[in-house]
C-alpha cells in the first residue's frame, strides 16, 4: 500500500487470534516512504517502527479486534507517514 493510503484489514489473523486466546501485538511503520511497493530502487532513510500494548484477543470478536489494531494502526500512521 502506498503511503497515505489506508489497506484494507482482512479478518482472518484477527478470527484466529480469537479463536486461539492469543494475544495480538499491532505494529506500525513508515517503511512504504523509502521502499516502495514493488520499487526496484530503494531510497536511503530511517525506518521507523512502532510497538504497540498487546490486545488480549480473549475479550473481543473478530471483528472487534479487527478494529482495535486498525484503529491504532492508522492512528499512528498519520505520525509516521504524514500526508503533504
Amino acid at each position: 500500500m502506498q503511503p497515505g493510503k489506508k489497506g484494507t484489514y482482512h479478518p482472518g489473523g484477527a478470527w484466529l487470534a480469537v479463536n486461539c486466546g492469543a494475544q495480538v501485538v499491532p505494529v506500525a511503520h513508515n517503511a512504504g516512504l523509502l521502499w516502495g511497493r514493488g520499487a526496484f530502487l530503494k531510497r536511503p532513510g530511517t525506518v521507523t517502527v512502532e510497538i504497540g500494548a498487546p490486545i488480549d484477543a480473549r475479550s473481543h470478536t473478530p471483528e472487534s479486534l479487527n478494529a482495535a489494531v486498525e484503529e491504532w494502526i492508522e492512528g499512528r500512521m498519520t505520525k509516521l507517514c504524514p500526508v503533504p
